[in-house]
């Protein structure tokens, strides 16, 4: 085991050295083909994860909190809260749907490309969790909210009752328009 976990921080630091897709899919591979991490590990090293690079001026969390007009403790709950939606995207076994509240924490973390895929998708869980936004399509509302009640279901089995703020129907109401379309998941 202690090899493997050697090996895997060796492997971090080659992909973060050398980001050519071809070093992240043999890691990938390697990660895929090792023995299964216990998810309980896996969600701790999550819950340890920080967002906010140490010692920035000008950290994740406080960019989010500016851009949503959100408060600091809205801000690390919501963040809370985006970190059980990327595991239950790793563990639930079906596709997902995030809340609107937990899709913005999103957006912003995908733009820290090395803080999400190196850290957080290689790194922690081992796996890549790619965003499949909707492209107007029919059907795909009705698509989203089904995924979106399966990813409440699969919140209650891992987590316990979704706080209401931020993922109940009305958390739409807690984001700032982008100029999309905000009808609900």
């Amino acid at each position: 085991m202690a090899a493997a976990v050697v090996a895997a921080v060796a492997a971090v630091a080659a992909a973060k050295a050398q980001t050519s897709v071809a070093t992240m899919f043999r890691f990938w591979k390697f990660r895929k083909s090792t023995k299964s991490t216990d998810q309980m590990a896996i969600w701790k090293r999550l819950q340890d994860f920080s967002l906010d690079e140490q010692n920035a001026p000008y950290p994740f969390s406080l960019r989010l909190e500016e851009e949503q007009d959100w408060t600091s403790e809205f801000t690390a709950r919501a963040i809370e809260e985006y970190k059980r939606f990327i595991f239950l995207a790793a563990f639930a076994g079906h596709r997902v749907t995030p809340s609107f509240v937990t899709d913005e924490v999103w957006h912003l973390h995908l733009i820290y490309s090395r803080s999400y895929w190196d850290e957080m998708c290689i790194g922690i869980l081992g796996r890549l969790i790619h965003h499949n936004p909707g492209s107007g399509l029919a059907g795909e509302d009705q698509m989203f909210h089904g995924q979106y009640q399966k990813t409440l279901q699969s919140y209650r089995r891992f987590f316990d009752e979704p706080p209401a703020l931020i993922w109940g129907p009305e958390n739409a109401k807690q984001v700032r328009p982008k100029g999309r379309k905000q009808s609900g998941p």
